[in-house]
């Protein structure tokens, strides 16, 4: 099998669609039931091999990241070209770090916020490193239309549903506008929801139109914005807002009840979808949740403070 073979795979994978066992009137898009085939490697996939099109060299990638999202695209490199270098500025788990270096060549870690983003910018603007910038690439918009959009299309035309709203967290915003899109180029007359902490660096940019990467687990600059987020906000209908405390709450709630866990995003979603998007549903309608994240990040630092 190919490189354009393996992505291709990848790109097509199926997640999950299932109906909330809390509320019928729920249905949640499983995207965080493993690292090798949910959202993020999927788009990236799709990125990777559009880089191959264009004969764009990979041997060198350098990319800014919060971690999840620099997994998925080391692993789609290195699918695509064999041994390369990668650097990105932060991944969620350590071990999985190492793993990816032995696996996939050069990995490395920036750990200091000051010389992170100036250490990048010099690979890119002077030694031609290559950087995909998911928080100025509008590729990632069709990214996610061409793979979770196109998916969701097909799910809900085979289970017949026609949500009323789509919630997700902002992020970048690639996602949702990707599934916008994807959904009403479809037919689906769905309401696009993003949704975030209220007190987070999204709740302030819908009221200043502004996204400041420097806020954004420091991934940026102290003057940059994040112009993915800017373009996708013309495909959200509506940012709403939750208190931590109350997606906490939640986030309680369906331990609890379910047999898989889920992580903060997921339940941040819930919490909205709960106590403000259902209130103005009849009693047939339906709000459809992509959960993003499966919530080992929160696990993980658990066990790691229960071991100190």
């Amino acid at each position: 099998m190919n490189s354009i073979d393996c992505l291709n795979r990848i790109m097509y994978l199926q997640t999950p669609l299932v109906q909330s066992p809390d509320d019928e009137r729920i249905y949640i898009k499983l995207e965080g039931g493993s690292l090798n085939y949910n959202h993020k490697f999927r788009s990236a996939a799709y990125l990777v091999k559009k880089a191959l099109d264009k004969k764009i060299d990979l041997s060198k990638v350098a990319d800014r990241s919060s971690g999840s999202w620099s997994m998925a695209l080391s692993h789609c490199v290195h699918l695509a070209k064999g041994k390369t270098q990668f650097i990105t500025t932060k991944v969620p788990h350590p071990y999985l770090a190492k793993v990816v270096e032995s696996k996939n060549g050069c990995f490395k870690m920036v750990k200091n916020n000051s010389v992170r983003i100036e250490e990048l910018n010099y690979l890119i603007d002077k030694e031609g490193w290559y950087s995909f910038d998911q928080h100025n690439n509008l590729d990632l918009i069709n990214a996610f239309k061409e793979t979770l959009g196109m998916q969701l299309v097909n799910d809900l035309k085979a289970m017949q549903i026609k949500p009323k709203y789509v919630v997700a967290p902002v992020g970048t915003g690639g996602l949702l506008a990707g599934v916008s899109l994807a959904l009403k180029e479809n037919g689906f007359a769905t309401k696009i929801v993003g949704c975030d902490i209220s007190s987070s660096i999204v709740n302030q940019a819908k009221r200043s139109i502004t996204y400041k990467l420097s806020t954004c687990r420091g991934v940026g600059s102290e003057d940059e914005i994040c112009l993915t987020f800017l373009e996708a906000a013309k495909y959200i209908d509506e940012i709403l807002v939750s208190n931590i405390y109350r997606t906490l709450h939640e986030m309680k709630i369906f331990t609890n009840r379910n047999s898989y866990t889920v992580g903060m995003s997921t339940c941040l979603a819930l919490s909205i979808a709960k106590k403000q998007l259902l209130k103005q549903c009849n009693t047939n309608e339906i709000v459809l949740i992509i959960s993003p994240d499966r919530g080992e990040t929160y696990t993980d630092e658990i066990n790691c403070a229960l071991k100190i």
